[in-house]
């Protein structure tokens, strides 16, 4: 795989893999035993081997200062104490010999590539260079696993455990003869038989642990699925909390803006019975002042009339309960007028005066015939000044303020505002309407265009709120 990512070439592992770049790469892989060469195979290992130390040393030598005065990049990596940029491959290092001599050997040539930092990996059956590995700084052993019950390999790499060779399994799975087997065990001898016991304890406590490692692995990865689950779901929660909020928030502004439009038509109410009390006291003495002047007034009559056929000699006695479209007489203002409708306790009364449309006590009411409210209509004769009595007299606001109403509210409180106004003497009111879009002030002036108690009307000046205020003038 070096060679190929070195090529530019596509390797057989996972995207995040690295690889180590190296100058040169020496490979004793394979038997080249020769008959007619008169090679074996341990003289063919050991004859490609010397020619891998050859290069290396000659790699070393031309690290010294040559005539030019430079050095190589081979003797700064080994001067630094960095591995040489050279990767050396041996395979079955030892083998072909005594076992004794070629693992000596084999220690001795790993142990000169060491001194020379070559990466450098070899295989073995030997255990001595098992032990070699283990216990020497700068080299690990590593492994292929082996699955003894189907004879084949796993391609799994175990770094820092040696392998077994496996022999005597092997041997029993493809069927020789126990008895042989049990022999190989004696001549093994105890110290064999126990490395063999070590090795494969350890295989079997290495495989515990991964399998341990895995499983832990899969509830790790189960265990942030759930959290991940969990996380979704209060975010999902959190955004259904938020929608809660916000819809209850919505609705209670939407009542607040409700009780805020019924507190102002509250304000209006109050500002309209409850006068500051010097106005008050003002209107009072105004009122006591004009019925100074009226009490003297001799009661209006006809012409050529004794004073005794006045017009309050008209009143008829009562004859029952009064009836809508019943002529009567309000009163607090010496009038006639026609009964519109009664309240439903029967003790206030809807009457149409003249022009003016207005609600009264029964109490206040005297019933007239009709031909005698006729007569006293063409008898009568307009006093100087008419003006009911302090007490019926409904306590009124200069000025109306229906911002931010809707036009129906407001044109309906118009109506009773108007008709409070005239009732109470005034002369002018204000009606602040606001400037907005427009529409409640249009609504406003087109109901005072067709008014009957409406003189004229117009914007206030700018200063005093302009077109969002008109002043209307009511008729004497």
């Amino acid at each position: 795989m070096t060679l190929m990512a070195q090529a530019g070439l596509h390797i057989p592992a996972e995207e995040a893999s690295e690889l180590a770049v190296f100058e040169n790469v020496f490979a004793d892989i394979g038997d080249e035993q020769s008959i007619e060469q008169s090679l074996s195979t341990f003289s063919s290992h050991l004859g490609r081997i010397i020619e891998i130390l050859r290069h290396i040393e000659a790699e070393k030598d031309r690290g010294t200062p040559d005539i030019r005065g430079r050095l190589s990049e081979t003797l700064v990596n080994r001067q630094e104490n960095r591995p040489a940029r050279v990767l050396v491959l041996l395979d079955e290092l030892g083998a072909g010999t005594d076992p004794s001599e070629g693992s000596a050997l084999a220690r001795a040539i790993l142990t000169f590539l060491l001194e020379r930092h070559v990466t450098t990996v070899a295989t073995t059956h030997y255990s001595e260079l098992k032990a070699f590995a283990h216990e020497q700084p700068g080299v690990v052993n590593a492994s292929v696993e082996f699955d003894i019950e189907t004879l084949s390999p796993t391609y799994r790499l175990s770094i820092g455990l040696p392998g077994r060779s496996n022999a005597l399994a092997i041997a029993n799975r493809l069927g020789l003869d126990e008895r042989i087997i049990e022999r190989a065990r004696e001549f093994l001898g105890s110290a064999g038989v126990r490395m063999e016991n070590l090795l494969e304890g350890l295989q079997t406590e290495r495989k515990a642990v991964e399998d341990e490692r895995f499983h832990l692995s899969m509830e790790h990865a189960e265990a942030e699925y759930q959290r991940k689950q969990l996380e979704q779901e209060r975010h999902e929660l959190e955004e259904q909390r938020v929608k809660i909020i916000n819809e209850a928030r919505a609705q209670a502004e939407r009542e607040l803006d409700e009780v805020r439009r019924s507190l102002a038509r509250v304000k209006v109410d109050v500002s309209r019975v409850n006068m500051t009390r010097e106005r008050l006291g003002e209107a009072r003495q105004r009122v006591h002042n004009l019925e100074d002047k009226v009490a003297p007034l001799p009661k209006p009559r006809r012409p050529g009339k004794k004073a005794d056929s006045a017009v309050g000699s008209t009143f008829a006695a009562d004859q029952g309960p009064l009836q809508i479209g019943d002529s009567v007489r309000v009163l607090s203002f010496g009038q006639n007028a026609e009964l519109l409708g009664l309240s439903a306790d029967r003790s206030e009364a809807d009457v149409q005066m003249g022009p003016l449309r207005i609600r009264v006590n029964v109490d206040n009411l005297e019933r007239v015939s009709k031909r005698q409210a006729t007569a006293g209509e063409r008898g009568r004769v307009e006093p100087a000044i008419v003006v009911p009595r302090y007490e019926d007299r409904p306590e009124v606001a200069m000025q109306l303020d229906m911002r931010g109403w809707r036009v129906d509210d407001a044109l309906e409180e118009l109506e009773s505002y108007l008709n409070d106004a005239a009732m109470s003497g005034m002369s002018s009111v204000r009606i602040v309407h606001g400037k907005g879009t427009g529409a409640l002030r249009s609504a406003v002036r087109e109901q005072l265009a067709h008014h009957p108690l409406v003189k004229s009307y117009t914007s206030a000046p700018p200063r005093e709120g302009g077109d969002g205020v008109t002043i209307v003038k009511l008729s004497a």
